[in-house]
This record gives structure tokens, C-alpha cells and sequence, in this order.
């Protein structure tokens, strides 16, 4: 195409979590990720083929990156037009497309390849999930609520005419709850203006939209707090889905710290994504760290995330000053 008009943009759409080919252009040559993730699993490569990259430095495309959030859009918006099924990566151009349109009002002639339909049924289920908030039709936030007649009814004003999507409680202390609720919204604006709205009404506000664990795990998950003298660390891990999985990474722990919390998701790809919660003293934290490296399983620390704290510790004072 380049070569027969060179005037045409060529655009590179890739998953922020897979952005091999927009890190090698900035490198100024082919590099390998440490981490890829493998929602759209068609275009999920740690690094880029080198005939492919030469290729691209000659073109020198245009680099869009998108969420996993956005590419749910798209095979939404596909399917609502064709009724057609796509896989991630086959609406990646269309996320891609979206996403520009949206932040340069960019009218353009554009011709967007869509391929591929290698998606599994259950996989479909964690699309229709996440398409809402790719699309801005849906909000995901916190609000702090005092535990007293009257609040929640001030709460439920604050929110206008919008639909709720889902809400979910947990018991904060006697002076305050803390709510995560999900909201229709016509666009992302509109949301923003129902937090203010929400915040006007002397609540506080966290928008978890854009907070992965709060999407995967925590809005999933129900239960009380831990209540010990021992703290409790969180982390995440993806668990390759393969039988022993899960013992294997028991038994390299050998059970010496006491497991406080496990929530494992899977849509139908080649890993689970795992939270867990450990209780150790802090002057074993190093430790407790290397047996979870040592399991080979990509996982990262999410004890200081601001979902996790607001909905699965015990509320501190140093939590409830902030």
C-alpha cells in the first residue's frame, strides 16, 4: 500500500500490554518484553520479527496503544454492526481507530483491517464484561459513606437517573462504609460529572475505572477482613493453565506463611490471574518475596493498591485520615 501511495498513513494499533513493535521503533532496534499480556493471545509476542521490524522502520507507522478495556469495546461495536464474533486481536485496528477518532475528531478516509475469530465462548463472557468501560459506558468507583440514617438515600440522589450496574459493600468501621458501584453512562464525561456530583454531596471518590485489580478481582470478590496481629500482604500472579499448577506453587511456599485470601479468574486463555493474600511478619517480607519468585509465576506486590486497600483490609487511622 505504501508503495503504491505514499501519501497513505500507515497506523500501528497495539495492546499496551504487548507493545513490542511501538518499544523497538523508540529503541531504534528490535527489543524483547519482560512481560506480555495475553488477552488480545493473536498479537501477544515478547518481541518482533526482524524482517517485520525492518519493515516498519521504512514505513514508519503511526503507533496507537490500546487497553485491553478498548479492544472489549471494539468486539462489541463489531458485533452490534455485523453481527460478527471477532477475536481481541481481530478488532485491535478498530480499538485503535476508536481511540484516535475520539482524541483528534481525525474524519478522515481510513480503511481498518479486522481479522480473525479464534475466540472461545468463554473468553466472550470477560469481553461483554469489560466492553462497557472500553466504551465509556459504564463507570467503576468507590465512595466513602458515614455509617449513619440517611447516607445512603443521599448517596442514591447523588447518582441522578443513572442505571446501576452493580454494588457491592463492605463494612468500613462504625463511622464509615465503603461502597464500589458500578454506573451506565451515556460517556466517560458523563461519568465524570456523576463523581462530582457524588463528591459535592461531602463523599469521597476514588475511580477505580482504570484500576485493574479493582475490574479483575475485587469487584468479584465478597467476604469479611482479617483481623490478626500478623500483616497481610497482596499479590497478584498469572497461572499458566496446566494441571499442578496450583500444587507447584504450594509447595514451593512450604507452608510457611498462612494463605488469607485467593480469588483465581480465567476467560478461557492460556493463564489464570491469581490474587492471593499472605500473612507474615515484615522482617520476613524479603523472604516471603523470593518463594513466590521462585515459583517461576509472573506476580507482582498489590498490598499498597487503593482498591485493595479500601475493600480487603481492616481500616487503620492512617487510612481513615487519608
Amino acid at each position: 500500500i505504501k508503495t503504491h501511495a505514499s501519501n497513505i498513513e500507515i497506523i500501528a494499533v497495539e495492546p499496551v500490554g504487548a507493545a513490542t513493535l511501538s518499544a523497538s521503533l523508540k529503541a531504534g532496534h528490535a527489543i524483547s518484553l519482560e512481560r506480555v499480556d495475553g488477552f488480545a493471545d493473536g498479537v501477544a509476542v515478547k518481541q518482533i520479527g526482524e524482517r517485520t521490524f525492518e519493515m516498519a522502520k521504512l514505513i514508519k507507522p503511526k503507533s496507537i496503544l490500546v487497553s485491553n478495556d478498548e479492544i472489549s469495546a471494539a468486539v462489541k461495536y463489531i458485533f452490534n454492526k455485523t453481527r460478527t464474533v471477532v477475536e481481541p486481536a481481530g478488532a485491535l485496528a478498530l480499538a485503535g481507530y476508536l481511540q484516535d477518532i475520539d482524541a483528534n475528531n481525525n474524519k478522515g478516509a481510513s480503511v481498518i483491517i479486522v481479522s480473525g475469530a479464534n475466540v472461545n465462548f468463554d473468553r466472550i463472557g470477560h469481553i461483554v464484561e469489560r466492553a462497557e468501560l472500553g466504551a465509556g459506558a459504564e463507570i467503576l468507583f468507590s465512595a466513602t459513606l458515614e455509617e449513619k440514617p440517611g447516607s445512603f438515600m443521599r448517596f442514591c440522589e447523588a447518582l441522578g437517573d443513572h442505571a446501576v450496574s452493580e454494588f457491592n459493600y463492605r463494612f468500613g468501621d462504625k463511622a464509615r462504609a465503603h461502597v464500589l458501584v458500578g454506573i451506565k453512562t451515556a460517556s466517560r464525561d458523563e461519568g465524570l460529572l456523576v463523581l462530582d456530583s457524588v463528591r459535592a454531596a461531602g463523599m469521597e471518590v476514588i475511580d477505580h475505572s482504570y484500576n485493574r485489580l479493582a475490574k479483575e478481582h475485587i469487584r468479584h470478590m465478597v467476604g469479611g477482613r482479617v483481623k490478626s496481629d500478623l500483616p497481610e500482604h497482596i499479590y497478584s500472579f498469572e497461572f499458566p493453565e496446566r494441571p499442578g499448577a496450583l500444587k507447584d506453587f504450594l509447595s514451593s511456599l512450604a507452608g510457611r506463611w498462612n494463605i488469607s485470601l485467593f480469588h483465581y479468574r480465567n476467560h478461557g486463555s492460556a493463564v489464570g490471574q491469581v490474587l492471593c493474600g499472605f500473612q507474615a511478619p515484615e522482617d520476613e517480607i524479603k523472604e516471603l518475596e523470593e518463594s513466590l519468585q521462585a515459583t517461576g509465576f509472573t506476580m507482582k506486590n498489590e498490598t499498597g493498591d487503593i482498591a485493595a486497600q479500601r475493600f480487603l483490609f481492616l481500616p487503620t487511622k492512617q487510612q481513615n485520615h487519608q
